[in-house]
């Protein structure tokens, strides 16, 4: 006999929550348990249909808690020196926010794309901490003035700052090169993601 599938019309998922944070992103759709109590795709012991969305770590217009807004982009708006973390010389993955939300919402309206884990779009083409400085210094007509803060100086600043405090374990995603792989949403979608240098520019026009 063929398994029932549970009903659940697309959009009818409880909450759509995006934890965004300086060291990765992942967004999280839940649905409600039949007592009302949000669960996670991975707990689900029922046939119900969701999906998982995951991003690497986010930049672009109106992401004011992402580590690349606060140490780059709004360090060179207001004229001082920009920071990064650790290595400045390795490659690191960053998804355009306008992106991560065209992308939700093809997904969400894809009634084929649930029951799957995707990676949003995210340009392959992907630069190191340096590359990423001198591209929103020059989207700025600033000079790339930056910064490379070790974990002498993390561990100092998270004697006073919880949110760095609690991030010190992932470090590790930025002393090595972080690479995100959107293929197969790209693939599956015939969608390309928004390039750098575009999503740099774009960025920092938001911002004056």
């Amino acid at each position: 006999m063929k398994k029932r599938r549970s009903e659940l019309e697309i959009f009818s998922l409880s909450f759509l929550d995006c934890i965004c944070c300086g060291f990765g992103a992942i967004i999280l759709l839940f649905v409600l348990s039949k007592f009302g109590q949000p669960i996670k795709i991975e707990e689900l012991r029922q046939d119900l249909t969701a999906l998982i969305a995951r991003a690497a770590d986010f930049y672009g217009p109106g992401t004011p808690t992402s580590f690349v807004n606060i140490m780059v982009f709004e360090k060179l708006r207001k004229g001082k020196k920009a920071q990064w973390l650790l290595n400045d010389g390795v490659k690191h993955s960053f998804t355009y926010t306008p992106d991560a939300g065209r992308a939700t919402a093809l997904l969400g309206n894809t009634e084929t794309a649930f029951n799957q884990v995707w990676h949003l779009p995210t340009d392959r083409n992907v630069l190191t901490g340096k590359q990423f400085i001198e591209a929103a210094a020059a989207a700025f007509g600033a000079e790339p003035r930056y910064t490379v803060l070790n974990r002498g100086m993390l561990r100092m600043v998270a004697v006073f700052n919880g949110a760095v405090r609690e991030s010190l374990e992932m470090l590790y995603q930025n002393d090595s090169e972080y690479l995100f792989d959107s293929g197969k949403f790209e693939k599956a979608f015939n969608v390309k993601p928004t390039p750098y240098e575009r999503g740099i520019k774009e960025t920092v026009e938001s911002m004056k």
